[in-house]
């Protein structure tokens, strides 16, 4: 699953990137992070929300960046355009909004990036684990897959906000050795 993701984003140049509703800090941070690696690797990247993240969240760099979903021209048009359309840290339309259903009905390849149970079946491909702590901690693997050495400040503080928040500062069982090692680097 892992290589597919990486050939997807190796082959491909623009990229449309979605989250559940209520963007807590492991969708906003997992997103913000992907949107800033593509931009790295010179994609073209648009980031797409059904509605606005908590306003706890809007320290966060790159935040700005990220659209609320209005029905404009513009983002039917980011969508349409898109090769890869991925959907991070939700496993289900319903949970993706209005947004969903256009994603779903999309042309572009659409790539489900989460760590939850059970997702629906509709994604082209799926990227998940359900051991991971937090959809950051894929996140990180995409990138870790490229280069690594394009993780800067914002990327990784994207990170590290996404993981630890998913895991209660670092408290819930679903914490191991490799995430502490993750979060080092």
């Amino acid at each position: 699953m892992l290589d597919e993701v990486l050939a997807l984003i190796r082959d491909n140049d623009r990229f449309f990137i979605t989250t559940h509703l209520g963007p807590d800090g492991d969708a906003l941070g997992s997103q913000l992070a992907l949107g800033r690696f593509l931009e790295k690797l010179g994609k073209s990247v648009a980031m797409v929300n059904s509605d606005e993240q908590d306003y706890n969240l809007d320290w966060m760099p790159g935040a700005g960046q990220v659209q609320v979903f209005d029905n404009s021209l513009s983002q039917h048009e980011a969508l349409v355009e898109s090769d890869v359309a991925f959907v991070l840290d939700t496993n289900d339309e319903e949970r993706i909004g209005k947004v969903g259903s256009l994603v779903r009905d999309a042309a572009a390849t659409t790539v489900l990036i989460d760590h939850h149970l059970e997702p629906e079946r509709w994604f082209d491909l799926l990227f998940v684990r359900d051991s991971a702590a937090a959809t950051g901690e894929l996140i990180y693997e995409i990138i870790e897959g490229i280069d690594p050495d394009l993780i800067d400040e914002e990327i990784a503080t994207a990170l590290y906000t996404a993981i630890m928040t998913d895991t209660g500062s670092f408290r819930y069982s679903n914490v191991t050795p490799e995430l502490h090692r993750i979060i080092a680097d």
